[in-house]
């Protein structure tokens, strides 16, 4: 963006940076995208959204996903599709049961709410 104030001329870049619920809803990874679904059909998709960024800020799961199939590859010796999906619904129940890797969700979600409405109010 260019300004000019006088004989000066200004110019400011504008960085527009997608946040955690952002990420969540335009990935594409195989494995987001299916552990996306199946919290879709559970909840809500803006409270699944919601949830996924909070447990998962960065905007993806892959990480967890494929630690988890790996493991189960290894100690139970299933297959890839069996593993990946086993991983999935196991994500699933942990997020929407806010155990897990999803430990403290709900008490995160209602402190975030709390702030916000503060804010609101204050504000």
């Amino acid at each position: 963006m260019d300004m000019s104030a006088g004989e000066a001329k200004y110019e400011q870049l504008l960085v527009n940076v997608l946040g955690p619920i952002e990420l969540w809803s335009f990935s594409t990874t195989p494995g987001d995208t299916a552990l996306r679904s199946r919290l879709y059909k559970r909840i809500h998709f803006a409270r699944a959204l919601r949830m996924l960024a909070t447990v998962f800020p960065s905007g993806t799961a892959n990480s967890e996903i494929e630690r988890r199939k790996s493991e189960r590859m290894n100690v139970f010796g299933l297959a890839t599709d069996e593993a990946f999906a086993g991983v999935l619904d196991e994500l699933a129940d942990e997020i929407v049961g806010g155990r897990g890797v999803a430990a403290g969700l709900y008490e995160t979600l209602r402190a975030i709410d709390e702030q916000s409405e503060l804010e609101f109010t204050t504000g």
